[in-house]
This record gives C-alpha cells, structure tokens and sequence, in this order.
C-alpha cells in the first residue's frame, strides 16, 4: 500500500490541491485529532490476505464554505456586475425589477395649500423630468440595493437643475462608528473623467471648462472627491440596520439563478448532441459459422449509407447479415422539469413576487388575494419612503432657499409640497369600485375619493361635466329651433354648422340680452325702446284747439322771447 494511501487511511492525509483552501475544522473550532475520529478493524481470510476498514467522522457543517458559496462574489463591483447581468439576461428578473420599480409610482402628484407655491414646484418639477428621476432611482434602487442621488443647483434660479443618478462601482461611504447616520459619500474618478483633467485636448480642454476647478484638484492629486450632503442622497436596502451599503434583492436568489444557467448549459449540450439519432450499420452473424465481413465490404457499405443520406427514396436490397438501426436518446436524458419548476418557485420567492403577477398562470386573483395584499403593504411602504425623500431632500431645501415661510399659531414654519400617489388596483377592481360606490351613496366617502380610486383629476372631471352640460343644452335649443324651420330651411341647412335661430318674414335680429321690438311696429327706427313700467307716469296730452276753416295749416310762430 502507498503511503499516501495509508495516510489517507490515517486522516493526516492532504491533497496537493488543498492548498489556499479554509480549514473548516479551525473555522468550526474543531482540533484535527478530535474532528476525524476512525475505527479499523482487520481480517484474515482463507487465502491469506487481509481487509482493512476505516470510518471517518462527518465533515462539519458550515453555510461560510458551501461549494457554491465559495463562488459567490465577494467585493462590491462584482456583486453589481452580477446583478446587472441577471437583470438583463434572464427575463423573470427583469420584469420583476420592472414592475418593482414602475408599478407603484406610475402616477406621481404634489399637492399645497398655497397654491403659488405649488404652482413654483410643478414648473421645477417639470424642468428636472421628476417623475422620470424616480422611476430610475427605484429601479437602481432595487436592481443593485442602493442609489446614489446628486442634484445640482442653479444659483441663479435658486431651485434643482437637474437630478442625475452616480456609478455606485466609483462612491465610497464613510460611515462613523458612534454615529451610523453621520455618513461622508465620496466618488472615485474613474478612467474616463482622469483623461478629462489631464489630457491636453482640445476636445477635453473645452469640457474642462465646464467643471468645478475644486472637482478638477481632487482629481488631478489622485483623491476621492467629497460630495456634499447638501446635493447627494443615499437610498438604500438594508439586510441590517447596521449596514453602511444596500443589498439587492437579486442577491437571495444568486444560488438558484447559479443552478438555474448550470441546467441551461446542460440543455444546450443536450441540443447539439441530439440534433440527428446515431446511425448503427451491423454486418455479418456471430458464431463458428457466421459470416464475418471483411474490410473491402465495410467500406462499400460506408460509401452506400453516404450515398443514401440525401436520397429521399432510397432502397437496399441486401440479405440477412446486415441490421441497421437508429440510436436516439430517447429514455436516456435524465428529466428536470420537476427540478427547474423547484428553482423558478425559488426565484419568484426571492423576487418578492407572486407567479401569478407576471406568468397569469396558477392562482387566480381570488386564491392570491393575501399575496397580493402582502405586495401592496410592500409596495405602500416603498412609497412612504420615496415620499420622504422628496419632501425631505428635494422640496424642503428648496423651500427654505426661496423664503417660503406660513405662520400658524404665531409659529414660523416651513411649506413643503406633500406627494400624492395614484390608487394601486392589485385586486378586482370591480368589487372594490362597487363597494366604494356605495359608501359614496351613504355620503360615507367623497366622490374625490372614487375618482381617485379610478386614477382621475376631480378638477377636470369637473371641467368635463360642464362642457358635457353645455353640449347638451346646445343640442336641446338646436332640436327646439329644428321644430319651428320649415321644409325648405331644413334642407338649406349643413350638418356640419351649428344650427341657426329661426326667423320669422318681419323679424330683425337683436343683440344678446336684449328684448326684441313689441309687435305693430312703429318706434324709432326699430330700436326697442325701454320699458317704463312703473316708473314716471306718463303725462296727459295737452288738448289744442282746431284751426279755422280757411286759416293756413303753416305752423304758427312761437311769440318772442320778453
């Protein structure tokens, strides 16, 4: 026996391959004589030889040194490469991170009771695209764990410019022992923006001009650059309240998408050897008296199975020594349907994500109604901090540089915006509008409220029940108005113009608010005169004497003036 084999035998054996590897033993607390105990027990036999056996005891456990733990990324930029890439190969995490990040903030609303103030933060929030901002922090915020938000600030507007998201590979976070909330966020230069502060090009001479001279020393002495806390935002998941970095979510379900491409390779092995079944020619009988064929004779057959291969009606007609057969692989691949099914479920755990949401296979929204609701408490959650955020770090320091102060209760206090989100339909929407409706019925809930639910703008609402009224009068007095046209003026009329008013032979058209002239005539010209009733009482007509016959009609001169 070898004396590796005997000190295998032994325990104190070590593979040369070993080397670098943890000694779990040390790592469990384990001394090396105590953690591999044997018992032998030896034989003779018959003949002369003897057996040996050797027990040893079982490896302790540790979930540190698992095979496929110890492949597992360890420093922060792989673990982003790694994210990344599984966010954009494999589709059940993408659209997970997807609906993540666009589901519960489809819809995003500010609303102020100073309604100058709100007006100032719609143009700002229009100006930076806000609501495209957060639709890309939540889903950095949920792809890689962590989100490192910079506005910048324009001085002579005095509000955000605009609101850009940094590399987290290139952001250190200094965080104080005693004080975990005191952090100092740091960007590392990469490559790209080195050459800009060094290389004489013009090209990035002329970019150059466009950066702080203080972010341009940092770089050029090889420092970190110090963002302020004023401009930099740091959302992030924690896996505990200790931690100074985020965690995504892909990362629970690194193990199962490992074993999940480890099946997909075998797969595609599978595929290229399983393209056509194997073709197996026999020639010739076993036994003293078969027929044994010689070389010449395989090579024909070679040439004739060749020349058959693209012939569509091909015949052979030969005698009984030759068997030709088709090996498939067929009942001999091992099915992990039952397997890959296991993983899926795994990854739809570990997504946070009903199977139901993105496959509509499975439960239906009746069964999966807890769930559903366990999502949207989620999904409220993530919305209260989005929320904070806001108002925290992109409204409140804004409102506080323009000056905009209420007094309540002889207390100066700050405006800040609040946000409003959309209602989140993740149940039926029939039942709940139903049950909503008839709480509006007992003047239990406003009917803001159900516009809300149904995702509308009371305002406009509003706005378009007007005009619907307006419409339908209009329709009403043009039908009136069709009743009083004769035959010939229906038929000079244009379906696409408004149907005018209806005149009569001796009717004149009137101003809007004005009554037309009384029937009989007379006036003075046809201007309506207005009416006195109850008034001045009109005076009584003087009687005048008739002339005498034979007198002038001329009129008579007044008498002078005395």
């Amino acid at each position: 026996m070898s004396a590796e084999r005997q000190a295998y035998l032994r325990g104190s054996y070590e593979h040369p391959e070993d080397n670098g590897r943890p000694n779990l033993a040390a790592v469990a607390g384990f001394a090396g004589s105590e953690l591999r105990k044997t018992a032998s027990t030896q034989s003779t036999g018959r003949l002369g030889g003897s057996t040996n056996t050797s027990h040893v005891g079982p490896e302790p456990y540790s979930p540190l040194f698992l095979t496929q733990n110890m492949q597992l990324p360890r420093d922060r930029i792989t673990m982003n490469a790694w994210n990344r890439a599984f966010f954009e190969t494999n589709p059940i995490v993408r659209n997970a991170i997807n609906l993540h990040s666009t589901y519960p903030i489809s819809k995003l609303a500010i609303h102020c009771d100073d309604k100058n103030v709100e007006r100032f933060f719609l143009d700002m929030c229009e100006r930076i695209d806000l609501e495209t901002v957060v639709q890309q922090v939540a889903s950095e915020y949920f792809k890689i764990g962590e989100v490192f938000v910079y506005a910048s600030f324009d001085e002579n507007s005095r509000m955000w410019d605009q609101i850009y998201i940094h590399n987290p590979d290139y952001v250190q976070v200094r965080a104080s022992p005693t004080s975990p909330k005191n952090t100092t966020i740091m960007l590392m230069p990469d490559n790209e923006l080195k050459k800009i502060c060094s290389d004489p090009n013009p090209e990035y001479a002329r970019i150059r001009e466009q950066i702080d001279p203080k972010i341009i020393a940092h770089v050029i002495r090889g420092e970190a650059i110090p963002l302020d806390n004023f401009n930099i935002s740091h959302l992030k998941m924690l896996s505990s309240p200790y931690d100074v970095r985020g965690t995504s979510i892909i990362t629970s379900v690194w193990k199962d998408l490992m074993l999940y491409d480890k099946f997909r390779e075998c797969k595609y092995i599978q595929a290229d050897s399983m393209v056509n079944p194997i073709t197996v020619v026999k020639l010739g009988t076993d036994g003293p008296e078969g027929l044994y064929p010689r070389q010449e004779e395989i090579d024909n057959w070679r040439t004739l199975m060749e020349q058959a291969q693209f012939d569509k009606d091909f015949k052979i007609i030969t005698h009984n020594a030759v068997d030709i057969q088709r090996v498939g692989s067929s009942g001999h691949v091992m099915d992990t349907a039952a397997d890959i099914n296991q993983i899926l479920e795994n990854i739809y755990t570990g997504l946070m994500i009903p199977k139901s949401i993105l496959t509509q296979e499975g439960a239906s929204y009746a069964t999966a109604s807890v769930a559903l609701d366990v999502m949207r408490q989620r999904y409220n959650s993530f919305r209260t901090m989005i929320a904070n955020w806001l108002e925290r770090k992109i409204f409140a320091p804004i409102s506080e540089v323009q000056g905009f102060y209420d007094i309540v209760d002889k207390e100066k206090r700050l405006i800040v915006p609040k946000v409003e989100w959309n209602h989140m339909t993740l149940y039926d929407l029939d039942s709940y509008i139903a049950h909503v409706s008839t709480l509006v019925e007992k003047n239990r809930v406003s009917v803001r409220t159900l516009d809300r639910s149904l995702g509308l703008s009371r305002k406009n609402e509003i706005s378009n029940i007007r005009q619907e009224m307006i419409e339908a009068a209009i329709l009403a007095k043009e039908q009136e108005n069709l009743g009083k046209m004769s035959l010939s003026q229906l038929k000079s009329l244009n379906p696409a113009e408004a149907i005018p008013e209806p005149t009569d032979g001796n009717a004149t058209a009137t101003l809007p608010g004005v009554p037309p002239p009384a029937a009989g005539g007379g006036g003075m010209g046809g201007i309506p005169m207005p009416d006195l009733s109850g008034g001045i009482p009109p005076m009584p007509a003087a009687s005048v004497p008739e002339p005498p016959r034979g007198a002038s009609s001329e009129p008579v001169p007044p008498p002078p003036m005395g």
